[in-house]
Formats: structure tokens, C-alpha cells, sequence
């Protein structure tokens, strides 16, 4: 895969630090039984307009989490040249906690179904997935635009 593409470094980065939100959120929803809600309920939320129900709606609604975290992340890459690359961790984890917190406004205010009323728990997780995401993010976009500037 061309790497030289700022759109695919935002993509991939973007992916792999969905991956690494969805760790933690596995982590709180199963092993620590502590949040209510995957990441993957919200996109089946919006996908289907219901929690998945079997295990092909449960998959497709994580392809799709992940997906949207990958359009985050070309959406980072392209903000990112307009302002220095200095403290570019700190940016990444403002920038992961606005899209969660956007996330969370939009679901309000459409009052989309099973996601009206969250739990300080399920927040408490979210926020930390989104932290985590958006830090994941800036390190690996940083690296992968030193990579192609590099080649």
C-alpha cells in the first residue's frame, strides 16, 4: 500500500488507534463489567436503530466503528498541517475527546434509541477510549508521516 498518501497514513492511523479504543472498551464492558455500552453499540445504533442482535449485526456494526474511526483519523491528518507539529500528542487527545464529545451531542440531540441515557461509567469509559484514540492517533500519524517524508 502507497504510503506517501496523506489520506491513507490518516486512515491507517486512524484504524489502528480504533483498535486500541475498542481494547479498552472491551476491557470496561467485559473483563471489568464496568461500562454499559461497546463502541460498536453506537454504530449499530446508527446503522440499525437497535443493539445488535446476533452475531453478523455485531460484526458489521464493529467493521463500521472502525471504519468511522479511519475517517477520523484522514480528518486529523488533513487538520493537522494548518498548525504546528509541535505537541502533537496533546493535540491528539483534544482532538479524540471532541469527536467523542460530538459524538455524544449528536446521539442527545437525535435521541437516537438506547443511547439517550448513559452511565457515568459508560462516559467515564468512553472518555478514556477517547483519550486513548486520540493520543494512538497523533504518535502513529507522526510516525508514518516521518516514514514517507523519509522515502
Amino acid at each position: 500500500m502507497e504510503m506517501k498518501d496523506r489520506l491513507t497514513r490518516g486512515f491507517i492511523a486512524g484504524l489502528l488507534a480504533g483498535i486500541v479504543m475498542n481494547g479498552e472498551n472491551y476491557l470496561t464492558f467485559y473483563a471489568l463489567n464496568f461500562a454499559d455500552l461497546r463502541h460498536l453499540d453506537w454504530a449499530a445504533a446508527l446503522v440499525f436503530g437497535h443493539p445488535p442482535t446476533n452475531i453478523l449485526e455485531t460484526a458489521f456494526a464493529q467493521i463500521v466503528q472502525l471504519f468511522f474511526a479511519g475517517l477520523a483519523g484522514i480528518l486529523f491528518a488533513y487538520l493537522v498541517p494548518f498548525v504546528t507539529s509541535r505537541n502533537h500528542l496533546l493535540k491528539g487527545w483534544i482532538y479524540g475527546v471532541l469527536v467523542w464529545w460530538v459524538a455524544y451531542a449528536l446521539t442527545i440531540m437525535f435521541r437516537l434509541p438506547g443511547l439517550v441515557t448513559i452511565t457515568l461509567e459508560t462516559a467515564v469509559s468512553n472518555v478514556i477510549g477517547a483519550s486513548l484514540y486520540g493520543l494512538v492517533l497523533a504518535a502513529l500519524l507522526r510516525w508514518l508521516e516521518q516514514r514517507a517524508e523519509a522515502a
